[in-house]
C-alpha cells in the first residue's frame, strides 16, 4: 500500500525544501516585518559610549536629521541642552525648530567628519549644524577609523584602503555589518531587544535619547550636580590629563586639522549652515594641562575656519563666563551650564543666522 503523505526527508531527497526550513523563514519573514512596521524612534538603542555612534547612524538613515544637528565629542553633547535650545528657538522665530544632539563620547574630528558626512548622504539632511569644538576634536596621532568605519559604506572602505594601507583592514567586519543594518530591521534593532529586556527584568526606566532633541541622560539625572559632588580634585585631574599626554606634550594631530578642514567643506557642499563653537572646560583641568597647548587649538581651528568662510564663534563672544558650578566634571558641563550656553549661542549667534536664512 502507498503512502498517501511525503515526509520532510522524502523531500529532502526529492530536493524541496524541508518544512522546518519553510517554517524558519516565515518567522524569520515575519520578525523582520513587524521590525520594520516598528516605530524607529523606539527601535534604535541608545547608550553613552560606543554605541552612541551606532545610534547616530540608524537614526540618521532610518529617521533623518532634524532641522538643526550638534556634532562633536562628549563635551558637546553635555554643553547643548537640547530642548531648551529648541524653545528658544521657537519662541525667538516662531515657529518650532528640531533640535537632535548627535555629539558621540570621545569623537575627535576625525568621527565629526564621518558623522556629518554620514548625516549628508541622507534623504532628510539638517540645514543648520552646530560643531561644538575643545581641544579634544585635534588630540591624537594620526587618523584610527575603528568609530568613524561605524558610518562606512564598503565604498569608503575601499578608498580608506587605497589611502592608508594596511590601517583599515580591521574596520572590514564594521562596514559589513553596518551594511547590513541597512538591509535587515531586524539585525539592524537588534541592540534595542537586548535594552528591552534587561529593562523588563530589573525595571529600569528607557535611557533619554537626546538625537530626539531629548536631555541627556546626565543632564536629567544630575542637572545641578556641579564637578560630580567635588570628587573631582586635583590629584584626579592629573591622572586624566597624564593619560592624555605623548611625552609630556599634548598632541594636536594636524592629520586631525585635515580632518576638521574636510568638515567644513562637507557642510558647504552639501548646502549646510554650519557654525564652529568653542566650549568651556573647567579651570581645574585647565590648571593641569599642558600651558598654551589650548590657546594653540583654538588657534588652528579659527584659521581653517577663516580659510574656509566658516564662522567660529569663542567663548569671549557669548558673554558668558562659566564657573565650577556649571560643570558636571573637568570637560562637562552640567544642565545649568549647558543651559546658560545653550541661551546664549541661540541668541547671539543662531536666531540672526537663521532669521536671514529662510
Amino acid at each position: 500500500m502507498s503512502r498517501s503523505s511525503t515526509s520532510n526527508s522524502d523531500l529532502a531527497r526529492a530536493g524541496g525544501p524541508p518544512r522546518a526550513l519553510l517554517l524558519a523563514l516565515v518567522l524569520l519573514g515575519a520578525v523582520e516585518l513587524g521590525f520594520r512596521l516598528a516605530d524607529p524612534r523606539e527601535m534604535i538603542a541608545y547608550e553613552l559610549g560606543e554605541q552612541e555612534y551606532h545610534a547616530v547612524k540608524l537614526w540618521a538613515e532610518r529617521i533623518g536629521s532634524p532641522e538643526l544637528a550638534v556634532i562633536g565629542s562628549s563635551r558637546a553633547r553635555e554643553a547643548i541642552d537640547a530642548p531648551a535650545l529648541a524653545e528658544r528657538l521657537g519662541a525667538r522665530l516662531g515657529r518650532r525648530v528640531s533640535v537632535g544632539n548627535f555629539a558621540c563620547a570621545g569623537g575627535t574630528a576625525e568621527e565629526s567628519q564621518a558623522v556629518l558626512d554620514h548625516l549628508l548622504r541622507q534623504p532628510v539632511r539638517p540645514a543648520q549644524v552646530v560643531y561644538g569644538v575643545t581641544l579634544r576634536q585635534l588630540w591624537g596621532q594620526g587618523l584610527e577609523f575603528s568609530r568613524a568605519a561605524i558610518f562606512w559604506r564598503l565604498a569608503d572602505w575601499w578608498r580608506a584602503y587605497d589611502a592608508y594601507v594596511g590601517r583599515v583592514d580591521a574596520s572590514l567586519p564594521t562596514v559589513l555589518r553596518g551594511g547590513l543594518e541597512r538591509i535587515s530591521a531586524a539585525f539592524a534593532y537588534r541592540r534595542r531587544v537586548r535594552q528591552v529586556l534587561a529593562e523588563w527584568l530589573l525595571g529600569l526606566p528607557r535611557r533619554p535619547t537626546p538625537l530626539a532633541g531629548q536631555a541627556t541622560e546626565w543632564q536629567q539625572r544630575v542637572p545641578d550636580l556641579s564637578l560630580l559632588g567635588e570628587r573631582i580634585d586635583d590629584r584626579r585631574v592629573a591622572w586624566y590629563v597624564g593619560r592624555l599626554l605623548r611625552g609630556g606634550r599634548y598632541p594636536l594631530d594636524p592629520d586631525k586639522v585635515e580632518a576638521l578642514r574636510r568638515t567644513l567643506r562637507a557642510a558647504r557642499g552639501g548646502g549646510v549652515e554650519l557654525v564652529v563653537v568653542e566650549l568651556p572646560l573647567a579651570a581645574i583641568l585647565l590648571r593641569h594641562l599642558p600651558a598654551g597647548v589650548v590657546e594653540q587649538a583654538m588657534d588652528q581651528i579659527a584659521a581653517v575656519c577663516a580659510q574656509e568662510g566658516v564662522r567660529f564663534v569663542r567663548l569671549t563672544e557669548l558673554g558668558q563666563r562659566f564657573e565650577d558650578a556649571d560643570f558636571l566634571d573637568q570637560s562637562h558641563l552640567n544642565r545649568r551650564g549647558a543651559g546658560r550656553l545653550s541661551m546664549a549661542l541661540a541668541d547671539r549667534v543662531l536666531v540672526p543666522r537663521m532669521a536671514t536664512s529662510r
